[in-house]
């Protein structure tokens, strides 16, 4: 199934749905994240770098429940760890620390049907990651440097919860997002101090983010667990243009995908 027909499901649940209330719960959550990292460069339909690596983190979130089963929501999540680098010649740089994360904040809707809470949601959310190749280099000699990136996209999505046994449930989420506007700064000032740090505008791009969480009540709190998968394709970014006595160099961000696949452990209170 295509992405983009993910909104269009939602709206036809959503026009079938009755109303709910107290469905979503209020509160904090705070929780625990490990993924698998994923990350492809490509030019010209070639993967022309790869890193791949563990990155762990945490995520904390508040849900303000409003009347008639509206409801406002804000997260963030934070993971880093070590990726290998490995471009299409063969070089490498083992043990990059890598930093990523996004902000998000949503507005939403309960509804029921049947027996299952469905709660789509739209809102704005911020993602950066950042690379710190500054200072490594590769077995023949060649040396890295920092990067950052960040962008900013339009999440649509709806949550369904199915009770699936006493009072647990299954909540499974997904959404859609639509990068709007965003920028990669490349520090090549470390390399040599006569060399600019350059910064190149996006050009869109997209992804997605699909979880499966089961929800237990503890007391008067909950525990969730269970796995989740991120996917992110970016366009290659707007050239920027480099020129001296002697000649002009074009540089620019090439088009990439990103795939994080782990597992999520949250206390909602």
């Amino acid at each position: 199934m295509r992405c983009v027909t993910l909104p269009i499901i939602f709206g036809a649940i959503t026009l079938a749905a009755v109303p709910a209330t107290a469905q979503t719960r209020g509160g904090f959550e705070v929780g625990l994240r490990v993924a698998d990292y994923n990350y492809r460069e490509r030019l010209n339909s070639t993967t022309i770098v790869r890193d791949d690596g563990l990155l762990y983190g945490l995520a904390v979130g508040y849900t303000q429940t409003l009347g008639g089963g509206f409801f406002l929501r804000g997260r963030a999540e934070g993971m880093t760890g070590s990726i290998d680098y490995e471009d299409d010649d063969g070089e490498r740089i083992e043990g990059v620390q890598q930093t990523t994360g996004f902000a998000e904040f949503h507005a939403g809707r309960d509804f029921r049907v049947g027996e299952a809470t469905v709660a789509p949601f739209v809102g704005i959310g911020h993602r950066s990651l950042e690379d710190e190749s500054g200072g490594e280099t590769t077995q023949s000699g060649l040396e890295g440097y920092d990067r950052e990136v960040q962008y900013i996209y339009v999440p649509v999505g709806m949550t369904a919860a199915l009770p699936i046994g006493g009072r647990s449930r299954l909540a499974l989420s997904g959404q859609v997002n639509w990068i709007v506007s965003g920028d990669v700064e490349s520090k090549f000032s470390e390399l040599d101090p006569e060399f600019p740090d350059v910064r190149a505008d996006l050009r869109g791009g997209h992804g997605f983010r699909l979880s499966a969480m089961i929800e237990v009540p503890v007391g008067g709190n909950v525990v969730k667990f269970g796995p989740f998968l991120e996917h992110w394709r970016v366009n290659a970014s707007e050239s920027v243009l480099l020129s001296d006595d002697e000649e002009t160099i074009e540089l620019f961000e090439p088009a990439n995908r990103t795939t994080l696949m782990g597992l999520a452990l949250s206390f909602a209170f």
